[in-house]
């Protein structure tokens, strides 16, 4: 438990009319501990710092509304608040929420890729070595399974998502929407629409209609054999924005990898931009991904990326969408070399 301390006299207040709560804040020098109090209204708020230095904001849980304490106050400080009381941020442990949630058989690889919602309660799980129930018919089929928190307990939402067809590995990538009810899953090595394909992988987006999810759209399948397209994916807040990485495609020299961004515009998933191609051969850019929530901004890994002839330094890009195509935001940020 910690310590209690005596309050300063120098409590700051900020009064939020529309929600008649009055709050107080006093902290400790160490900046780990915190006191906080409110005369009605709520108990509880979040505190942020806007402006380093000179502003923190305070916001009720009911409503949106944000009202200023003006303090000196660090960038990047963070507090966590107890009903009238004082809480130790060091002395925060993690503690595990429901049971363990188990894949359904033995080397299914279930956990290779998670993805929750925003608040927590709803996340995706993949299984890409998931054999859809028949072993030795479907191997590695891959699958998908999704989970809702209802207070107590994780409880499966709908039914098993699996993959198309045997070594797809669907569930090797897994992104979920803001609210949960829309994600992204991946099977790098599906075989694409042509008979003669091989692993030029797919992606397919499921939404939620109160009772399973149901398929989004096409398949969206990468551009060439060995390809691995949906080796990593990630979906916008509103999963409307898609980037699917294929981290060995031959764009700009043999595996040097390239990450496509879709948009939804209602009917179809249709490319937003141009390719955005790795650097070099055997850079594997596109390896990872991950998207802004609005998708305007972009993040790619190329770990294989060999920057001032460093091998396999790795690197990764910046870009921001500019209405017409992805551009990159500053220099490349490389990884630090072997010593």
């Amino acid at each position: 438990m910690p310590s209690p301390i005596t309050l300063s006299r120098f409590v700051f207040l900020a009064f939020l009319a529309s929600h008649g709560c009055v709050f107080g804040y006093d902290e400790v020098g160490d900046n780990h501990r915190v006191v906080h109090g409110s005369i009605r209204g709520t108990n509880a708020a979040m505190v942020k710092p806007v402006k380093p230095m000179i502003t923190k904001l305070v916001h009720p849980v009911a409503g949106n509304e944000l009202v200023h304490i003006q303090r000196k106050i660090s960038s990047g400080e963070s507090y966590k608040d107890m009903k009238d009381g004082i809480h130790d941020r060091r002395l925060e442990v993690w503690t595990q929420r429901g049971f363990d949630i188990d894949g359904e058989a033995a080397a299914d690889g279930f956990g290779s890729s998670v993805s929750v919602s925003y608040d927590g309660r709803i996340i995706a799980i993949g299984a890409p070595l998931n054999d859809a129930g028949v072993v030795n018919v479907n191997n590695n089929r891959g699958h998908v399974r999704v989970y809702s928190w209802n207070n107590t307990n994780y409880v499966q939402r709908g039914a098993d998502i699996n993959g198309e067809a045997a070594n797809d590995r669907f569930g090797t990538s897994v992104s979920i929407s803001y609210d949960g009810n829309t994600f992204a899953a991946g099977a790098p090595r599906n075989n694409g629409i042509a008979i003669n394909n091989t692993n030029t992988g797919h992606v397919r987006v499921f939404t939620w209609n109160n009772s399973h999810y149901v398929q989004r759209g096409s398949d969206i399948d990468g551009e060439a054999d060995f390809d691995f397209s949906g080796t990593s994916i990630s979906i916008s807040g509103d999963g409307l924005v898609l980037a699917i990485g294929a981290p060995s495609n031959d764009g700009n020299g043999t595996n040097s990898g390239h990450v496509r961004v879709y948009i939804w515009n209602g009917t179809a998933h249709v490319q937003r931009g141009i390719d955005i191609d790795g650097e070099a051969a055997n850079d594997l850019f596109g390896t990872s991904v991950s998207l802004s929530y609005a998708g305007d901004v972009l993040a790619v890994g190329a770990p294989f990326n060999d920057p001032g002839g460093n091998n396999n330094r790795g690197h990764v890009r910046v870009f921001t969408w500019n209405n017409s195509h992805y551009v990159q935001r500053g220099s490349d940020i490389d990884g630090v070399a072997h010593p």
